[in-house]
């Protein structure tokens, strides 16, 4: 076994099969026996020795947004012994992987390999709070399956400010990450005047931009570390997307707003859409004559 042989699922020894990646929940039966699976919070979970390490690891369909498996692992206490564990284990890893080629630090219980497609990640550090209990966790994860800007039906408004952004000139909406707290949109720009535009949108919508690298595309080798289109601008918007039951527009609309307002300026949207789209933003949607 070796990251490659990762790109096509995990392989479970115990059953003579192999599951791939992006299966559904219900799809993973039709390759492990009836019974063989048992359940802990929405996770199935399973027994069994993937790459020399064998404990009982969950199946991760959580962080893919059409509940796809995305990767496999545990996070569990061994006792007082867990640094002839975390030795152990690591050195299974070695002889299947070989050297870590990402991070190498037995000393602080570290290790990780990485490729195009997949990432194991094993650790096992020292808590900072010593009230703690010391875990080791074991992940293999397959990165390359993850839709990075997927926008659910059910946001509306978080759909349109995407296909907003989309159409300023030289940009495009990398990655998009929400949850009821907030929303982080990353975007790669190509184009001095857009980046000038959008700079000036935090002072007048009051949310956060900054400047990052795009690890995801640095590690599966697609961008050098110096190439442009690694940067990503990344727009920290808190608060709820959609509005509250008072009506007022939520910061992502008031970015809505802006963004229709700039287009129609440039000449991308008509005076209908803009207008259209202001009703929307501004949740006034019996229609635009209205006082």
């Amino acid at each position: 076994m070796n990251l490659t042989q990762l790109h096509d699922g995990i392989e479970v020894p115990e059953y003579a099969t192999r599951v791939p990646w992006l299966v559904t929940k219900p799809q993973l039966r039709e390759y492990l026996p009836a019974g063989a699976l048992s359940e802990s919070r929405g996770w199935p979970l399973l027994r069994f020795t993937l790459l020399g390490v064998n404990a009982t690891f969950g199946f991760n369909f959580i962080w893919h947004p059409e509940s796809r498996l995305l990767a496999v692992g545990f996070d569990a206490p061994t006792g007082a012994d867990i640094d002839a564990v975390f030795a152990a284990n690591a050195t299974a890893l070695r002889s299947r992987l070989g050297e870590p080629n990402t991070v190498n630090h037995p000393d602080s219980h570290h290790v990780m390999w990485r490729d195009e497609r997949v990432w194991v990640n094993y650790s096992a550090g020292v808590p900072e709070q010593a009230n703690r209990v010391r875990n080791h966790r074991l992940s293999v994860n397959f990165h390359a399956g993850m839709p990075r800007a997927w926008v659910p039906a059910n946001e509306r408004t978080l759909a349109e400010v995407k296909r907003l952004l989309n159409l300023m000139p030289g940009v495009e909406v990398v990655e998009i990450h929400f949850n009821p707290a907030g929303t982080t949109i990353s975007l790669s720009i190509g184009s001095p005047r857009s980046l000038a535009r959008l700079a000036h949108l935090p002072h007048c919508v009051n949310f956060v931009m900054s400047v990052g690298i795009d690890h995801y595309h640095e590690a599966n080798g697609e961008l050098s570390a110096s190439a442009p289109a690694g940067i990503l601008y990344r727009m920290l918007i808190d608060g709820p997307r959609e509005p509250e039951p008072d009506g007022f527009s939520t910061k992502l609309q008031i970015l809505g707003i802006y963004l229709a307002a700039d287009l129609r300026d440039l000449g991308i949207l008509t005076e209908g859409e803009a207008d259209r789209l202001s009703v929307l933003f501004n949740n006034n949607e019996d229609g635009i004559n209205d006082t």
